[in-house]
């Protein structure tokens, strides 16, 4: 059951500190039979953190994205486990914009983890806009 909750954490079901309270709770019997007792010792992980597609730096960033794959990209909430990304607006009050070049068939952090050079490129294109449209 862990597995499944991780998964519907990716697809935004769930913040890392509800996944806990879910997989914690021996009442719900998501860990494990009744008769087996688990201790469960969280070791890492951070708040979630949503970017507001209003930002101009967001705008800055979807627009120099599509002017390096030649299509306005479509907004997604996906992401990864980077704690420090809601410490810094927690910490520093500063939002911060990440921009992922990634595909589903790149399997990342995967044993067979790739990524095409034409995307990679066009990563490194999609930066150097978002730093002369972002001023």
């Amino acid at each position: 059951m862990i597995f499944q909750a991780e998964q519907q954490n990716r697809k935004g079901g769930f913040w890392y500190d509800q996944f806990l309270t879910l997989s914690c709770d021996p009442d719900r019997g998501l860990l494990c039979p009744p008769y087996v007792k688990v201790k469960v010792t969280p070791s890492h992980g951070g708040q979630g953190y949503v970017c507001p597609i209003d930002l101009p730096a967001y705008q800055a960033a979807e627009k120099a994205v599509g002017i390096a794959f030649g299509k306005k990209p479509l907004a997604v909430r996906r992401g990864g486990s980077i704690p420090i990304i809601s410490t810094f607006e927690q910490v520093l009050g500063i939002k911060t914009v990440l921009m992922g070049f990634g595909l589903e068939q790149n399997a990342i952090h995967s044993p067979n983890e790739s990524q095409e050079l034409d995307i990679f490129f066009k990563g490194i294109e999609s930066v150097a806009e978002f730093y002369r449209l972002y001023k």
